[in-house]
């Protein structure tokens, strides 16, 4: 992959047995999400790219270095627990959050990670949206980054 590969709509990127994605390569993968606009209702998702990194496959990442609007960057406010309908959209930093190799039947463990913290290729994060719309609204995002391929191991308490 040394170029931009973007899967619209309801496509798929489907690999086979033995179809790795060389490490040395800088190619990314463009992939649109749909999720709730409503500020007040989380998405639960896990990103199927990483940063764009020719060191390694399944590499880390933050949101703010792989999230966007169409084209655009998003806008992370940190001061404001609601986001706010802007062009690009703006995504509430505060409601960030994921839950990773905690104990079990622990629900408080939540750790907040915001826009620049730390997720891991498999990891999920909730957010909220961007407020630009009532509850079953669709606002469009998009992964940007080098797909995550192969073996993805994550440790489970």
């Amino acid at each position: 992959l040394t170029g931009k590969l973007d899967l619209e709509g309801e496509s798929q990127l489907i690999q086979e047995e033995d179809s790795d994605l060389l490490v040395a390569v800088n190619g990314e993968l463009e992939r649109d999400q749909q999720g709730t606009a409503d500020t007040f209702t989380y998405n639960y998702w896990s990103a199927p790219v990483g940063d764009t990194d020719i060191a390694t496959n399944n590499y880390s990442y933050a949101l703010q270095d792989i999230f966007y609007d169409g084209t655009n960057a998003v806008n992370f406010d940190n001061a404001s627990l609601d986001g706010g309908a802007t062009n690009p959209i703006t995504i509430a930093d505060y409601w960030i959050w994921k839950y990773a190799n905690q104990p079990s039947d622990n629900y408080a463990s939540w750790q907040h990670v915001r826009s620049t913290g730390t997720l891991n290729a498999g990891e999920g994060f909730t957010m909220k949206g961007p407020g630009t719309g009532a509850i079953l609204a669709e606002q469009n995002y998009v992964y940007l980054g080098k797909p995550n391929n192969g073996d993805i191991n994550l440790t489970i308490t």
